[in-house]
Formats: C-alpha cells, sequence, structure tokens
C-alpha cells in the first residue's frame, strides 16, 4: 500500500494536516488493515513458489569433471588395458570415500596422457564436502601397473574441475621388463549371508563391491597374508577370511570352492 493509500484508508494524515491535531479514523482503519494483511497473505506464498521453481531447475543436472591420465615412464600401454577414474567424496576420514563417479577407458592405439570425463548428478555434490579423483591401470590380464599415489582435489573449496593425474608405477609389477605377469586368481569368500569377491594379483587385490572396485596393497602380517587400504581390510590365510569392509567387520569368512 502506496502513501495515497494510507492517506485514502484514514492510516495517515492530508498532507496539509500533518502539523494538525488530526485524529485516525476508527471506523476506516480496521478494514484497511484486514485488507493489508490479505494482500501480504497473497503475496508471501507467490515468492515462495518462485523459490522453489528455482530450487527444482537445478534438479537433473549434471556436473563434469575432466583430465587427463600421464606417468613419467616411457612404456607403451599394452592394447587391453584399461585406465580407471573415480571421483570420490573423501569428507570423512574415518570411513572410506564414496565413489560419485567413475571414468574406464580401453587402451587401443592411444597412449598417455589418456584423457577422461566423469559426469554426476550435480545434487549428489555437497558444496562443504570435500572431492577429489584418483587414477589406475589395470594390464590385459587385470592387474595393477600404475596406480595415482596422491587424490587430485576438484569442484568443491574453490578447486577445478579439470586436472592433470601423474600415476606412479606398482612395485614389484613387470611394467617394462618384457616379462609375463602372473594371471591373477579370482576367489570367493561367503561371509554368512554376504560374498565378497577378489582378484588376488602381485603385491595387491582388488575387491569387488556392488557399487565399486577397491584395490589393496599388501601389507605386513603376524600370519596369512593381508591387504589394506584406508580403514578398508582384507586377510586371508589357507581357506579363511577376514574383511572389514565399510565400518563393519566380518571376521568368520570362508572361501567358496568351484
Amino acid at each position: 500500500m502506496d502513501l495515497a493509500g494510507l492517506v485514502h484508508a484514514g492510516l495517515m494524515p492530508p498532507e496539509q494536516d500533518v502539523n494538525s491535531r488530526w485524529k485516525p479514523d476508527p471506523a476506516r482503519i480496521l478494514p484497511a488493515l484486514v485488507a493489508w494483511i490479505a494482500a501480504a497473505a497473497l503475496v508471501l506464498p507467490m515468492a515462495d513458489t518462485k523459490a522453489q521453481g528455482a530450487s527444482a531447475g537445478t534438479e537433473g543436472e549434471s556436473m563434469r569433471v575432466t583430465g587427463s591420465v600421464s606417468y613419467r615412464e616411457r612404456v607403451a600401454l599394452a592394447p587391453g588395458s584399461l585406465v580407471i577414474v573415480t571421483l570420490e567424496d573423501t569428507s570423512r576420514a574415518d570411513a572410506p570415500a564414496t565413489t560419485l563417479g567413475e571414468a574406464r577407458i580401453t587402451i587401443g592405439r592411444n597412449q598417455v596422457p589418456i584423457p577422461f570425463v566423469i559426469e554426476v548428478e550435480a545434487s549428489r555434490i555437497e558444496p562443504r564436502h570435500r572431492h577429489a579423483v584418483r587414477a589406475r591401470i589395470l594390464d590385459p590380464q587385470g592387474a595393477l601397473r600404475w596406480t595415482s599415489t596422491q587424490a587430485y582435489p576438484v569442484l568443491t573449496g574453490g578447486h577445478p574441475r579439470s586436472v592433470e593425474i601423474q600415476v606412479e608405477s606398482v612395485p614389484g609389477s613387470a611394467t617394462g621388463s618384457g616379462a609375463a605377469p602372473p594371471r591373477p586368481r579370482t576367489l570367493v569368500f561367503t561371509c554368512d549371508d554376504v560374498e565378497f569377491l577378489v582378484r588376488v594379483g602381485s603385491n595387491q587385490v582388488e575387491l569387488v563391491l556392488p557399487d565399486r572396485t577397491l584395490v589393496l596393497p599388501q601389507v605386513p602380517a603376524a600370519s596369512g597374508a593381508k591387504y589394506q587400504q584406508g580403514s578398508t581390510l582384507f586377510w586371508n590365510r589357507g581357506d579363511e577370511a577376514r574383511f572389514e569392509v565399510d565400518g563393519r567387520t566380518y571376521p568368520a569368512c570362508t572361501r567358496r570352492s568351484g
């Protein structure tokens, strides 16, 4: 309601009566106040509807992380090698990183640097969380040959959307030696009503989960063979195994035959 409306409603004196002993008319004030409140009640829902529409516009949109993967060694990648780049939410220090997206590039004639693109729904990116990309390269037999030894921050906290990832040769691998790498063994372990598939390679294993694949390097153990990356663990001796995955421990697992 503008100034003229206030005067007309009897809520303010006319300009010529500002200095006079003007008194508001109660019979006119009450209807005017009711009308003003009703008008405000209509405006507020409209503003809220506009805000909801602006928020809903972000649904279904995607964000893109791009970059390249390379290494220092002057060694050609064998055809059939696989480059895997993952986008992870690394905010929780007490839990494994959450994989938000992944790019897989099968090597043909292309060589490093290998470009990659990862697309992820914008709604999955929390502005206050930390996000990073990692990369690894598997040979045609599925054994790990190169891996990134650091996380590359992206998207949030002022970090870029495009990065160049440097991977390092895995110690003990046959990269560049000309020797044929051993074929990884695939084992399945049963833990009550849960099964884990493990691909055992040279000095590392791949733990295949429903939503992601984790590479665990071998670490010293008092007995048996132990593989660990962060809080994720796989220990094996003969047909016995123990897993620690996503904060849960599976202490009594047995190898499934066949």
